[in-house]
């Protein structure tokens, strides 16, 4: 008797503790089954079966980021303009057939010989009859004013860059730069002569210097960032999943795999 009384009073002991941890699995799973994890797998057009949030701090480019940043650099890469450089040997060849020029007019000065179908002076042709005489009046302090006057000018034309000959535009500049100095009217057109007959372009399209402005313009473009803070909602119940939204999943490393 005693035997079953043990026996009966163990079982009833038994049957307690299986309720008891039967009672206290049924209350850790009504607590705690909000929290156990749940996979992400879900397609594009799914639709959300409850709201996710942002485990962590995030800042990414994403694929629309990119988009926009490339083409905001490219519409500042727009606004580069080109770049010309000047080429130091067209600047020197040009120099050099003014001093030419000067030093054929010297050699004028001093000799009766005619500039027409003389090809020691074919250079200088465009001189005519008018100016070589006036030119021969002048004492040797004179000629060499006009002279320095000239070489100072091309040199002024030459340092700001030629792109293309413009007769008008130059004879103004040389003209307005003789504008404070009483020289006669043949004199001025004198030194015009001698220099738009020299001049060459020396301004050339500089692709290395304009490259590097386009770089510069889009550098100064910042990449668009998508930025997502601790617990900041993704997807809200319900919504409709898009591509984007994956895209935040996948970038937050959840995307595919078991998330609380």
């Amino acid at each position: 008797m005693k035997f079953l009384e043990s026996l009966k009073q163990l079982n009833i002991k038994i049957l307690y503790s299986l309720l008891a941890a039967t009672g206290l699995l049924i209350t850790s799973f009504l607590i705690f089954s909000p929290y156990i994890p749940y996979s992400i797998n879900f397609n594009v057009g799914d639709i959300a079966p409850t709201t996710i949030e942002s485990p962590r701090y995030l800042e990414f480019e994403s694929k629309s980021d990119l988009e926009k940043t490339i083409k905001l650099r490219q519409e500042r890469a727009q606004l580069a303009e080109k770049i010309y450089s000047i080429d130091e040997e067209t600047t020197k060849i040009t120099q050099a057939k003014v001093i030419s020029s000067f030093t054929k007019l010297k050699e004028l000065r001093t000799q009766n010989q005619p500039i027409k179908n003389n090809p020691s002076f074919a250079d200088i042709t465009y001189v005519n009859t008018k100016e070589l005489q006036a030119i021969k009046k002048l004492d040797n302090i004179a000629f060499s004013s006009i002279e320095y006057l000239t070489i100072k000018n091309t040199e002024q034309l030459l340092k700001t860059g030629i792109n293309k000959i413009n007769t008008a535009n130059i004879k103004q500049t040389i003209y307005s730069n003789l504008e404070i100095l009483d020289l006669d009217e043949i004199y001025k057109n004198f030194i015009f002569k001698i220099i738009i007959n020299s001049l060459k372009p020396n301004l050339y399209y500089d692709e290395a210097k304009t490259l590097a402005a386009v770089e510069k313009e889009k550098e100064s473009v910042s990449p668009f960032k998508t930025i997502l803070k601790n617990k900041q909602q993704i997807i809200l119940k319900n919504d409709i999943v898009t591509p984007e939204h994956i895209e935040i999943l996948k970038a937050l490393n959840i995307y595919g795999s078991r998330a609380n």
